[in-house]
């Protein structure tokens, strides 16, 4: 019993769904949506940014997004938001990766203490591959 109420205290956030576009064009505005079911107990008190990535064979972009998970109280939370992709994309299949952390003290990810979420999506690092969008 005592394990069954840990594992409920505070927050636990789990992924319901990661709608995006299948293409788009370098400067496009991306529409995106995120579907959060936080099962736990509580909120998070603390600002995270919530931060995006495309990765793609040539180059990579990254994106802090202007969610806050302060606001994913206990229960469904739907998320709608754009990032604004660089003029200078190159065309190219791009991974879709989403990550909840702040950056170490260098300025660098790889030592990043982030949220875990509660999803099957393959984790990299400090990121969850939630799609594939192509630039063309």
């Amino acid at each position: 019993k005592v394990d069954d109420w840990v594992s409920k205290m505070g927050y636990h956030f789990a992924v319901d769904y990661f709608k995006y576009p299948e293409a788009a064009a370098s400067g496009d505005e991306l529409e995106l949506e995120l579907g959060v079911d936080n099962v736990g107990v509580a909120p998070i008190y603390n600002h995270i940014p919530v931060r995006l990535r495309l990765t793609g064979e040539k180059a990579s972009y990254d994106f802090e997004t202007s969610l806050d998970i302060r606001n994913w109280f206990p229960g469904k939370t739907r998320e709608a938001f754009t990032i604004q992709l660089p003029e200078i994309t190159q065309a190219g299949v791009y991974c879709i990766e989403l990550g909840i952390f702040r950056e170490d003290m260098s300025g660098l990810y790889e030592n990043c203490q982030g949220i875990y979420l509660c999803t099957d999506a393959a984790r990299k690092g400090c990121y969850y591959q939630v799609g594939e969008v192509t630039i063309e």
